[in-house]
């Protein structure tokens, strides 16, 4: 059966495609505003990978998964501004250290992090379902 998988992001920290596999195997790229259409089988798992730190997303397709959809969350801005003010607040904290080298790699591993947070606050994903015609409906309601 056929899905459809459809990126409608904004600019707000959603630069990059999306690299998606199905069971495991490479599919392709996934770009804003254009829609690939895959063909997948119930039980088949996509997964989405996007950026240097691995943020993934894994989905399983059932029988009535119709379109997979990628938006950014509602509150992405107010996300950022929790994530730079969190990284501030632990850099300040991280000043008093003794060695430079122990500041730098908690700044790369507070950034790392702080990053991996907002990938995962980033993005929503809608598995939009098939929905059966109206006479079907009809027909099992007067077989019951």
């Amino acid at each position: 059966m056929k899905i459809t998988l459809t990126r409608k992001t904004s600019a707000w920290g959603a630069l990059r495609y999306f690299t998606f596999y199905k069971n495991g195997v490479h599919q392709g790229k996934l770009f804003t505003n254009v829609p690939i259409e895959i063909e997948a089988d119930p039980g088949d798992v996509l997964t989405f990978y996007e950026g240097w730190f691995q943020f993934y997303r894994r989905i399983e397709v059932t029988e009535d998964t119709k379109e997979i959809t990628i938006i950014n969350s509602k509150k992405l801005q107010h996300v950022f501004y929790t994530c730079v003010v969190l990284f501030l607040i632990l850099t300040l904290l991280f000043l008093s250290a003794q060695k430079l080298s122990t500041f730098i790699i908690a700044e790369i591993l507070i950034y790392s992090g702080i990053q991996w947070l907002f990938r995962q606050q980033t993005y929503h994903f809608t598995v939009k379902k098939k929905t059966e015609p109206f006479a079907s409906y009809s027909k099992k309601s007067i077989a019951h």
